[in-house]
């Protein structure tokens, strides 16, 4: 059975692994030029581009544009992607 101070040297050292992991990403990313890019939906796609939501599905039907689908009608995009893509 481990003490309170155990259980803190071992949350303190968890804490310095995950601040060491977030230093080398952020390093990797600078040196790569590398953005961690998540998905977003078709509402803010159409936003951020200006076009319909009836035109993105058009575009993806077409093949025109790329998109993953996560499910059952659940369909995200990356913006950088589409951006090469429509440019």
């Amino acid at each position: 059975m481990r003490t309170g101070k155990a259980d803190a040297l071992l949350s303190r050292h968890k804490k310095n692994r995950i601040m060491e992991k977030e230093k080398i990403v952020e390093k990797v990313v600078e040196i790569l030029g590398v953005v961690d890019e998540g998905f977003i939906t078709e509402k803010e796609l159409s936003e951020k581009i200006g076009v319909s939501k009836m035109s993105l599905w058009n575009w993806r039907r077409e093949g025109r544009i790329p998109y993953y689908k996560l499910g059952q009608g659940l369909i995200r995009y990356k913006l950088s992607e589409v951006m090469k893509r429509i440019n």
